[in-house]
């Protein structure tokens, strides 16, 4: 994937009322194993962009990355002003998690903020965590993910998946759950992705993504809108802590960035191989690790998205095989 350093246009977020009412407008993929064709819609920055796979596994088997592949860039930008104001009443949206047996929750409270931590893929919430191994013009590269709401659903940033250079997704990925070291619980291959146009026109308020899988993994988190509520956990596979090899979490307070687009998680120092890696408030995402500051100082600060109700319809979406009329569920 192409990440080069660009300073995105910003804008402020889409009313909720023309969302709800406006009429959305699909662009999906028309399957074709030779040369398939991405068809967009209108410009629009809640337009739905969406690729669905059209490989036969039984006949094509599941791909095989190479070893000692590289992470997608952590892009950089500017640092913003920050206001401390959380959302109001934004966590009666959200998707439940989907525990798994047994597994014991982690105790993280007297966690030292800003320090990278070892997460423990046995326990709650770091069970639902992976690897997402994507194939770009580049070759193969890896970003963080998380099953979320769904058993085969997962979460990771925009910038993972779409190319805004090109204006076009990955051409392959599979999704490495509990990878540890270079093993994994179960490997699982993608039927679906999408992400929201505004992503496409460079607006980082849409850096996050959801795929729909071919098969199913073991827990999921909840999924929720953004509260603005601290501490959080970012969580990841950062190059910069044990080449990237192992689950990690480090605590950070939440500041607010950009007109309630984005957030500012101080302190997480994460870098390159984390994007993707969810923002989690107990067991639910609420955000995903996008960019950090670059030139002004910011050297200790991870900014991403809020999630909304725009979010929450494009989860519904895919886990619908990324076709409208999907609901709620797990």
């Amino acid at each position: 994937m192409s990440t080069k350093k660009i300073r995105r246009s910003r804008r402020s977020l889409p009313g909720t009322a023309g969302w709800l009412l406006g009429a959305v407008v699909l662009t999906a993929l028309v399957s074709s194993a030779c040369s398939p064709r991405l068809l967009r819609g209108p410009a629009g920055d809640n337009t739905p962009l969406s690729k669905i796979n059209p490989a036969d596994l039984t006949v094509e088997g599941l791909p095989k990355p190479p070893d000692n592949i590289q992470p997608v860039k952590l892009p950089q930008h500017g640092s913003h002003s920050l206001l401390a104001a959380p959302l109001a009443g934004m966590k009666q949206l959200r998707r439940d998690p989907i525990p798994s047996q047994n597994v014991p929750p982690n105790s993280l409270a007297q966690q030292p903020p800003g320090r990278v931590l070892l997460a423990a893929l046995t326990n709650s919430p770091f069970q639902p965590l992976g690897r997402l191994h994507v194939k770009g013009a580049a070759g193969w590269r890896w970003c963080s993910a998380q099953l979320v709401g769904s058993l085969d659903v997962i979460l990771t940033a925009a910038h993972c998946v779409f190319d805004q250079d090109k204006a076009d997704f990955f051409s392959d990925a599979v999704f490495a759950e509990g990878y540890d070291n270079g093993t994994s619980k179960s490997e699982h291959w993608w039927k679906c992705v999408a992400v929201y146009s505004g992503w496409r026109d460079r607006m980082d308020r849409y850096d996050y993504a959801f795929i729909k899988l071919r098969s199913r993994g073991a827990a999921a988190l909840g999924l929720q809108a953004s509260s603005g509520q601290s501490p959080l956990i970012s969580v990841g596979y950062p190059e910069n802590a044990n080449s990237g090899e192992m689950a990690m979490y480090v605590i950070g307070q939440i500041g607010n960035g950009d007109q309630a687009a984005e957030f500012r998680m101080g302190t997480n120092t994460m870098g390159e191989g984390s994007s993707g890696g969810a923002w989690i408030d107990g067991t639910y995402a609420e955000g995903v690790n996008s960019y950090g500051a670059d030139g002004e100082g910011d050297v200790d600060g991870m900014y991403g998205p809020v999630f909304d109700e725009q979010t929450l319809a494009l989860f519904d979406f895919v886990k619908n095989d990324c076709k409208q009329g999907g609901g709620n569920g797990s």
